[in-house]
């Protein structure tokens, strides 16, 4: 059904695919904790707290950014195999 080539080339895009969505999402996780350690401490506002936030939103994240990461990783995942001159 799908070839050597075809596997590789697959597989190539999709781990850059999943870089790219982890670097992205990590970003965001590390901009909104830094943003919602600066509320710690009013009321009963704590880190556990803040923490408990950030990772709770990594789901939505994650939906919002993986069109972004598609396009990303695939041109990266493409334009490595470029400079490494396996393809054409």
């Amino acid at each position: 059904m799908f070839g050597v080539l075809d596997r590789y080339i697959g597989k190539t895009i999709f781990n850059t695919i999943i870089m790219t969505l982890f670097m992205l999402v990590s970003l965001s996780g590390i901009i909104k904790f830094v943003d919602q350690l600066r509320k710690v401490g009013q009321g009963e506002y704590s880190a556990l707290g803040a923490g408990v936030y950030t990772l709770l939103s990594v789901p939505k994240d994650i939906e919002t950014f993986f069109p972004m990461a598609a396009l990303l990783g695939a041109l990266l995942g493409l334009g490595s195999w470029r400079r490494a001159a396996n393809w054409w």
